[in-house]
């Protein structure tokens, strides 16, 4: 699935996965291929914040969230 969120600088965003717990509890977030962690929240977001958020939630299906700040 993919979702895209257009937010002005300096504003915040949370990026929802829609899904309360897994089967293995494993939830990864990658942002243009670097793996970060926990729950995405960001905050004072800049121009250096766009791009794809991949969310890989183990046994569901894939979330890729393109975030465009103007």
């Amino acid at each position: 699935t993919d979702e895209s969120v257009s937010v002005m600088e300096g504003d915040s965003v949370t990026l929802h996965n829609d899904v309360n717990k897994t089967q293995d509890g494993i939830i990864n977030w990658y942002f243009n291929s670097t793996h970060i962690t926990g729950s995405l929240t960001l905050t004072n977001i800049t121009i250096t914040d766009s791009g794809r958020y991949f969310l890989q939630i183990v046994n569901v299906n894939d979330k890729i969230f393109s975030v465009s700040v103007r």
